[in-house]
């Protein structure tokens, strides 16, 4: 989360770099991560010694994300407890933190990252297509085709992969200048491990 959006160039280059399908800038992260705050006794005790009952009653039922997003900037967080004006900094409070089912978060310098770690079917065969495609170039170079040839890609494949090499041929040939996509094995071969399945690649000049 952060206030400063990223340019659209920068978000296709987090997305491409990462893996990712979109990336999203919000002014929070309470929709995705639960703060634990409590006291640290060493800073506070000297300070408010006699309001640290009163002190960790308030830590347990406040708004903690409101209190961490406050001393994660460097300022100090104020509040009246039994007449008197507490002050927290970052150095009065242990911050701990729970990411919400199905996300995974890491904080730093007052910046949170949060990951949607659930894989739909769709997310997981467009994950297989650019590794495929990704193989698939590799191959090009390798077998030292020029990049603007054209060329036919020959499959032996299993599960998943070959459901996304079937059904997604389209995106596959234009991603990869081929022209056809044929059940065989021709060309200069590789064996792959693709997700869960074994996969062989064949690739040669198109006539």
């Amino acid at each position: 989360n952060g206030k400063n959006d990223l340019s659209q160039s920068l978000k296709e280059l987090v997305e491409d770099e990462l893996n990712v399908k979109n990336v999203e800038i919000n002014d929070g992260s309470a929709d995705y991560v639960t703060y634990i705050v409590k006291p640290q006794l060493k800073t506070l005790g000297p300070k408010y010694g006699a309001k640290l009952g009163l002190i960790r009653s308030y830590l347990e039922t406040c708004d903690a994300g409101l209190i961490v997003e406050t001393v994660k900037k460097g300022e100090t967080f104020k509040v009246e407890l039994g007449g008197t004006e507490i002050e927290f900094t970052e150095n009065d409070l242990l911050i701990s933190s729970e990411s919400m089912p199905g996300f995974v978060s890491a904080s730093e310098n007052g910046m949170t990252v949060v990951l949607d770690s659930a894989i739909t079917e769709e997310l997981l065969k467009e994950g297989i297509l650019r590794e495929i495609t990704s193989k698939i170039q590799s191959m090009r170079k390798e077998a030292g085709f020029e990049v603007t040839d054209r060329i036919n890609i020959y499959y032996q494949a299993e599960g998943t992969a070959l459901s996304v090499i079937t059904e997604m041929q389209t995106e596959l040939l234009d991603a990869v200048l081929a022209v056809n996509v044929i059940c065989g094995s021709a060309g200069y071969i590789k064996e792959w491990e693709i997700g869960a399945d074994k996969v062989v690649l064949g690739v040669e000049k198109a006539e």
